[in-house]
């Protein structure tokens, strides 16, 4: 599916997404394993389906032929990709003059049922992003100090 390396436009704002949802669940889950916590971060509803517009048309088209463009994909994202096909025939069926194109778009914008990716992803995703921000916190100290 995705290319080794490839970064998306919105993967930033993907990853602060999902960061405050794992804050969320910190602050409502008191006694619930910390290992638990990333999968409920990843479960909670998403602003968005965090795929970029061009590569979700690419998947959907696909699908809708009848190609067999799920085969590699991980589970959460081929559950992703049915879930916007799921979306995209019923736009269609409220906007029989609207292309695929449209609905992809309408679609992929609006708010989505989880993030879509694994625990672990999350996981590592998290602490990445609290190291960053422990790195910065420190280095303004520093500048602070001198």
């Amino acid at each position: 599916m995705k290319k080794r390396g490839s970064t998306s436009d919105f993967m930033a704002a993907r990853d602060r997404e999902l960061l405050e949802s794992f804050k969320r669940v910190l602050a409502e889950s008191r006694g619930v394993p910390l290992r638990d916590m990333f999968g409920m971060a990843v479960r909670r509803p998403a602003s968005r389906f965090w795929v970029a517009e061009r590569r979700a048309s690419e998947v959907i088209h696909g699908l809708m032929r009848g190609e067999d463009v799920l085969r590699d994909a991980v589970p959460q994202k081929a559950r992703m990709y049915r879930e916007i096909l799921k979306r995209v025939e019923a736009w269609l069926r409220h906007n029989p003059k609207g292309s695929v194109s449209d609905a992809v778009f309408e679609v992929v914008n609006s708010g989505a049922p989880e993030f879509y990716i694994s625990d672990k992803s999350a996981k590592v995703i998290i602490y990445r992003l609290r190291a960053r921000r422990r790195d910065v916190a420190h280095k303004r100290n520093n500048n602070n100090d001198e």
